[in-house]
């Protein structure tokens, strides 16, 4: 059985970017309409990743 992991007191990382819609403190949504809202996001995208593998490790 897994054990259920308490949430964090302030969200896990730092979004300056507006592209997540936080659901918890450990979780987050991104939404794009379509490719062009990617490519357009893409800078702050790969920082958004690369902040939250650091986080949750």
């Amino acid at each position: 059985m897994l054990k259920k992991v308490a949430q964090p007191k302030d969200k896990l990382i730092d979004d300056k970017s507006g592209l997540l819609e936080w659901k918890e403190n450990d979780r987050a949504i991104a939404t794009f309409v379509n490719a062009a809202d990617i490519e357009n996001a893409k800078v702050n995208l790969e920082k958004l990743i690369i902040n939250w593998i650091k986080a949750s490790k």
